[in-house]
């Protein structure tokens, strides 16, 4: 070390409150400033906020879906410092930029779920009114989230390149469940060779929605309107006969014939996709933070 000095610095933490910190620095012959590690474990180099300020910020923007203003007062409410806009515009997305290093740093651990276990990889895309498309990879038995990026379209190319780093941090997948998009096929075959590929339950049902409620196959949509009534009446009547039935085993007989109506006329939750967009944009977040 050829020389050393005290400096003075000032930081924002949450957890710890605004420190004023007077510590010894100093320069090697190579030109690299030493500090103390301890003050390196509070926050990074030149930062005026803490890591647990920036993680606090994250949590509240985009988990809590706070707005500035609310984030702003919150810290000075209850953390005793003030901050502008501006800065938690910034510390927000730095802290998505830690979330994704810190997400694929323990992709090895996460990698270990799956060695020797059933392994599927749910795929799909959503345009949220812009010029981007928030396309989501997610391992599907357990629910976690293993890649999110945006692209501007969901062109092969473009779902080639994210499919080969979810293949280069979690292994091959035992199949792969999507939407009916050619892109998406072409994409998956070339990545993962001679994993089936099979088609998501929900954009099924879907798209065949779309078409079978269009007046061309109006003689299809009478047909499973009169479906319905039928099931709902035979319904009613067995609902009728259980209360008369003293056999055990009748009436759970009966039972299971009354759930498999409720699921044929429950279609709505088929076409709800419940679970994976609304799901997927935060679970990264709770890989990390667990």
């Amino acid at each position: 070390m050829e020389e050393s000095r005290i400096q003075s610095r000032a930081i924002k933490s949450v957890r710890l409150g605004e420190l004023s910190i007077d510590y010894e620095s100093g320069l090697r012959s190579d030109g690299v400033v030493i500090t103390p590690e301890e003050l390196k474990l509070i926050a990074a180099p030149g930062m005026t906020f803490a890591y647990d300020t920036i993680v606090f910020v994250t949590l509240l923007r985009y988990v809590h879906l706070m707005q500035r203003e609310e984030i702003q007062a919150e810290l000075l409410r209850n953390h005793y410092f003030k901050i502008s806009t501006g800065s938690i515009s910034e510390l927000s997305l730095m802290g998505l930029a830690y979330l994704e290093r810190c997400h694929f740093a323990n992709a090895g651990k996460l990698s270990e779920l799956y060695a020797g276990k059933c392994f599927i990889l749910h795929i799909d895309g959503t345009n949220e009114g812009g010029m981007y498309n928030h396309f989501v990879v997610r391992e599907g038995i357990r629910g976690n989230a293993l890649y999110a990026e945006k692209i501007v379209s969901e062109s092969e190319e473009s779902i080639k390149a994210i499919l080969k780093k979810v293949k280069r941090y979690f292994g091959v997948p035992d199949a792969v469940i999507s939407d009916m998009s050619p892109a998406i096929g072409k994409a998956v075959e070339e990545v993962f060779q001679e994993v089936p590929h099979k088609l998501c339950h929900f954009h099924f049902l879907k798209a065949i929605g779309k078409s079978l409620f269009e007046e061309k196959n109006r003689p299809q949509m009478i047909s499973m309107k009169r479906m319905k009534k039928m099931l709902t009446n035979n319904r009613k009547k067995l609902l009728g006969e259980l209360r008369k039935c003293e056999k055990a085993g009748h009436r759970e007989d009966g039972r299971f014939f009354i759930s498999l109506i409720d699921y044929v006329n429950d279609y709505q939750k088929d076409l709800a996709a419940r679970d994976f967009h609304s799901t997927c944009r935060f679970s990264l977040f709770t890989i990390a933070v667990r």
